[in-house]
């Protein structure tokens, strides 16, 4: 159960990371927050 919970944990913060990406338009104004 623990180890679904970590996966599930990593999925979230890789979607997050995903969506933040796509928000900011590119990795070039990544920088620029």
């Amino acid at each position: 159960m623990k180890k679904l919970f970590k996966v599930l944990a990593i999925v979230m913060v890789i979607a997050v990371a995903v969506t933040a990406f796509a928000a900011c338009g590119g990795k070039e104004d990544n920088e620029n927050g």
